[in-house]
């Protein structure tokens, strides 16, 4: 396939969110190792910390095929509790 003239580079992005309070590694380290395999895994979600907390956003974004010392562009969001 012979890629068009005036296509879009395309994107690597992810986007990760990070609680605005103490992040509960323990508690999942614990809750973890409690549960069997047959039980479902206890993720970041179910120990409630973006409930009505906050978050932020960090997203990053950098063109498929750039060389690995080229720096992604990213930014920065804010969500205060209730917003999604």
């Amino acid at each position: 396939m012979v890629p068009r003239r005036d296509a879009q580079p395309r994107l690597a992005a992810v986007a990760d969110h990070y609680p605005q309070v103490a992040f509960p590694y323990e508690r999942l380290v614990e809750e973890n190792r409690r549960r069997s395999r047959q039980e479902p895994e206890f993720e970041l979600l179910d120990t409630g910390v973006f409930d009505d907390r906050g978050y932020w956003i960090v997203e990053a974004d950098r063109p498929v095929g750039a060389p690995p010392c080229s720096p992604p562009a990213g930014e920065a969001h804010r969500r205060t509790g209730g917003q999604g």
